[in-house]
């Protein structure tokens, strides 16, 4: 699922019309809930949000 996450923001991005000269994103990959148990994956999610992100120009 978040590889289709990945995918369809990186397409989104990739085909916008409008371009800015300088794009920023905040990637936040949280694993500390209050109401849930730790979470393992959020790290790798996140760093691959990050990478596919700067692939497409942030």
């Amino acid at each position: 699922m978040l590889r289709s996450l990945v995918f369809t923001v990186a397409l989104i991005v990739a085909s916008s019309a409008a371009q800015a000269e300088k794009r920023v994103a905040l990637v936040i990959g949280n694993s500390s809930y209050k109401l849930i148990s730790h979470l393992d994956n959020p790290k790798n999610d996140a760093r691959l949000m990050a990478s596919t992100l700067k692939n497409v120009g942030f």
